[in-house]
């Protein structure tokens, strides 16, 4: 799948079954940015997992549930995320 610009939902919840998203994801411009993968929503849409990265290279895990975010990883730079506008590969996972 290629999006330049937008949002694309697949389901990954039902029955808690495992899975996998993948995305290669480009921040352009000039002004600061983030980017992620969404993934266990819940049927209601009120819970969720977002594996982020920002433009300025770090990436963090956060959880939405019961009315409030969660920080599972905080925001960690990394010298592996592009900082350039080349693509950086993210995969989100639930064995």
């Amino acid at each position: 799948m290629s999006l330049q610009l937008g949002v694309s939902w697949v389901p990954t919840d039902r029955d808690g079954l495992d899975f996998i998203v993948e995305a290669d994801l480009r921040l352009v411009g000039d002004a600061g940015g983030a980017a992620g993968l969404v993934g266990s929503l819940t049927d209601e849409g009120s819970g969720y997992l977002v594996f982020m990265i920002s433009k300025d290279g770090r990436y963090g895990l956060f959880r939405r549930g019961a009315g409030a975010w969660q920080t599972l990883l905080p925001m960690t730079a990394s010298p592996l995320l592009s900082t350039d506008g080349s693509a950086n590969h993210l995969m989100l996972a639930r064995r």
